[in-house]
């Protein structure tokens, strides 16, 4: 049995960047994407895609939004995806505060895909910044 999604509101979700510089094209963009598909279709995992070249703010841009709309959403999973190996851990640490791996068995792609098959079952969204 899957754990329930009230039980995470926010994880691994870094800190707000005072310094941000507002880039409000692309916060509405992502929010208009975000408000129109995902929550228009019940229990479907959506995930909004930025992507550049590297430097360009596609990370601050995706944290921003995090944090600017939270109370908007029942949960919020960041995920880092620089490397294979970071993606791997991330899930992982989401797979463990989920009750979803054995302690034994850290960091097999058997725990990602169960916070995969949790995040479609809850109806995530995520937010992706590409490299």
């Amino acid at each position: 049995m899957l754990p329930s999604p009230i039980l995470i509101q926010i994880v691994g979700l870094p800190q707000r960047n005072v310094q941000f510089v507002r880039r409000g094209i692309e916060l509405q963009a992502i929010h208009d994407f975000l408000w129109s598909d995902v929550y228009s279709k019940t229990n479907n995992l959506t995930w909004c895609i930025l992507h550049g070249m590297g430097g360009v703010g596609k990370t601050e841009t995706a944290l921003e939004y995090a944090h600017a709309n939270q109370s908007r959403f029942t949960k919020i999973c960041w995920i880092r995806a620089e490397t294979g190996s970071k993606r791997i851990y991330s899930y992982c640490k989401l797979a463990k505060r989920l009750g979803l791996m054995a302690e034994e068995k850290i960091g097999s792609e058997a725990d990602v895909e169960k916070v995969r098959e949790w995040l479609e079952s809850t109806g995530t969204c995520t937010i992706t910044p590409q490299l």
